[in-house]
């Protein structure tokens, strides 16, 4: 959990931070950063219902379903036009699109992203990992489980990943409101059951204990996208056009993947988690 205070271990709940040090492998032909590449794609001969059909039958993951986002087994690159030696392979976890830190987006705003790029620009760049360690798989959780010095690599990305994900969801908390506080935009306030219960159901991307009372960072909420008729294959094409950001008004999203319980998530300015 993102939070300057080291977790207390409570019963019921207790914090999943790992006591993993920062990894020491980041100068060596090992560590994840090493395995960085950049390969610019060029869109100019791709039509838009074959970038559909590449975004999501090929694009992965995201932070709703608490990962990062990457390519799936399935992805060809022979038929893409590269206009660098270096290509995108399957299975890569994509860490940057056009100089956009994309680590912690859902997969609905990495495919609005592209959408959008592909409108105004021909080339895209990508930036990605093209093998995955131990130590960077597409699972977000043991990621931020993981304790890095401040100022590394990993760190780094660590940080990237919550502020992204930080725009995209709200905190939820046992403790009570402070003054000022609004229940669904500041905090979720939930009860110790609550809380448990959501956490035992995985919707927490992570959490702990502060000063006797549970914090945690739920998964952002999966929204729903426009699926082109002609797309008979199971994993169908977004409509680019359908696809509209919508960062900076109130989600309003049903969030019901705990059983009985629904929360209403809002999307959050640039909020970060604090206690």
């Amino acid at each position: 959990m993102s939070s300057s205070h080291q977790a207390q271990t409570s019963p019921g709940v207790s914090s999943n931070s790992s006591s993993m040090s920062n990894s020491s492998l980041s100068g060596s032909s090992n560590h994840w950063s090493q395995k960085k590449h950049e390969s610019v794609l060029d869109f100019s001969k791709l039509s838009q219902i074959d970038l559909e059909k590449l975004l999501l039958t090929r694009l992965q993951g995201g932070s709703e379903n608490g990962q990062f986002v990457y390519l799936s087994s399935e992805f060809e690159p022979a038929y893409l036009n590269f206009s660098t030696n270096s290509r995108l392979a399957p299975n890569e976890i994509v860490l940057e699109i056009q100089s956009n830190k994309i680590s912690g987006y859902t997969l609905f705003d990495c495919i609005d992203l592209l959408g959008k790029l592909y409108k105004s620009n021909k080339a895209i760049t990508f930036r990605s990992v093209r093998y995955i360690s131990q130590h960077l798989q597409h699972d977000l959780r043991p990621y931020l489980d993981a304790r890095f010095h401040k100022g590394s690599i990993d760190y780094d990305l660590q940080q990237t990943i919550r502020e992204n994900v930080y725009m995209r969801t709200v905190p939820c908390t046992t403790r009570l409101p402070r003054t000022g506080e609004i229940n669904g935009q500041d905090y979720i306030f939930l009860s110790d059951e609550q809380f448990l219960e959501l956490e035992q159901s995985g919707e927490l991307l992570e959490y702990g204990v502060y000063n006797g009372h549970y914090y945690g960072t739920p998964k952002p909420p999966r929204r729903a996208i426009n699926l082109l008729s002609t797309c008979s294959s199971q994993l169908q094409s977004p409509k680019i056009s359908d696809i509209n950001s919508k960062r900076n008004q109130s989600l309003n999203m049903m969030h019901n993947n705990v059983q009985g319980m629904i929360f209403v998530f809002f999307s959050m300015n640039g909020s970060v988690l604090l206690f």
